[in-house]
């Protein structure tokens, strides 16, 4: 039984992994020319919790390998989840600033095309 939750927590630690370097990647794209970037004082917010998540991964993984409690490593886990969740808010919010006023004053396509680009990040963040 121990090894069974020892090997889901490690699952769920690797899960975790992968959505913060995938979250980290989208914050530090490098845009085209067309693209404005992340503006303040979101960038600096991101940019802090982003940091605080690295920690609290860090912790997660020490605790998995020391074999702490599973229900434990759950709860950081999910402290981890909520910083990466606020900064995707920030993420979003920026972009709303900065894109939405050319993207929306443009033709019923690129409206459609900006709708769907929220839309898309807003499915993938309440999954």
């Amino acid at each position: 039984m121990l090894a069974y939750a020892g090997s889901a927590c490690q699952r769920l630690s690797a899960c975790f992994c992968t959505k913060l370097l995938d979250l980290y990647h989208r914050l530090w794209y490098i845009p085209s020319r067309t693209e404005q970037t992340m503006i303040e004082p979101y960038k600096t917010r991101a940019k802090k919790n982003l940091k605080k998540a690295n920690g609290q991964i860090a912790c997660v993984l020490g605790m998995i390998e020391e074999g702490k409690y599973c229900m434990d490593i759950a709860q950081q886990v999910n402290a981890a989840l909520g910083l990466l969740k606020k900064v995707n808010d920030y993420i979003l919010e920026s972009h709303l600033i900065t894109c939405s006023p050319k993207k929306l004053s443009g033709n019923m396509a690129v409206k459609r095309k900006f709708a769907g680009e929220i839309l898309r990040v807003c499915n993938v963040t309440n999954r």
